[in-house]
């Protein structure tokens, strides 16, 4: 599968995702949207969160049109388990990151925007992924970044052609602007996690270790 990132005119940012059957280029679902431009996005994490929005429909190959490491590479085979992908531009060092030191805590919906507090003196960031049929746009301030985006159009509650967890394509969103956000941590409410197994969590856990975030559950 092929994955173009597009910076739309509208001020959108764009993934498109594209099969080959049988030598004919063929679009995969919807294209992912998402109201805002990122402005520091490696192949690295945009492989990473093209994974977690498709899941095992990525099939056997994988080009983001960048250099992925192989780190990355690795950790995303070891995600899908038993299917092996085949990354296109492997390179052997991955990108350099700054570390800002924010911890992104990811929420549901705009009711809970207040249930969060300071805590060990980390600074702290209120993330609400936003429906686009029913939002537009993205608003921040210092405690809370709010953005729509079609995220949910990629998870099996909506889509039963696409076996991904609402959690990754949340996750998806929340990685693509995580340098932008000087984000190195990502947590998460138990509520968020659904019917995810320890198994597949751990799994998580170590495929964003390899974009250098870390992510925790309960500790919000």
């Amino acid at each position: 599968m092929k994955v173009k990132p597009v910076l739309s005119p509208l001020g959108e940012f764009h993934l498109e995702f594209v099969r080959d059957i049988y030598g004919r280029p063929e679009n995969y679902g919807p294209k992912f949207i998402a109201h805002g431009h990122p402005r520091q996005l490696t192949g690295d994490r945009i492989a990473v969160a093209s994974i977690l929005l498709v899941g095992n429909a990525i099939a056997h190959t994988l080009d983001v049109g960048r250099d992925v490491s192989s780190r990355v590479a690795s950790a995303i085979n070891l995600f899908l388990n038993e299917q092996f992908v085949s990354i296109s531009n492997v390179v052997k060092s991955p990108p350099a990151y700054l570390s800002g030191g924010v911890e992104l805590v990811l929420q549901s919906d705009l009711s809970r925007l207040d249930s969060v507090e300071d805590k060990m003196g980390r600074k702290r960031l209120l993330f609400v992924d936003l429906p686009t049929d029913k939002f537009a746009g993205r608003l921040m301030d210092f405690e809370a970044i709010q953005m729509a985006s079609n995220s949910y159009l990629f998870s099996s509650e909506v889509c039963a052609g696409n076996p991904v967890p609402r959690l990754w394509s949340r996750l998806a969103l929340a990685i693509i602007f995580a340098s932008d956000l000087s984000v190195s941590r990502i947590s998460l409410p138990e509520d968020l996690c659904g019917d995810i197994t320890a198994t597949e969590l751990s799994r998580l856990v170590e495929l964003l270790q390899s974009i250098e975030i870390n992510l925790v559950v309960g500790e919000v």
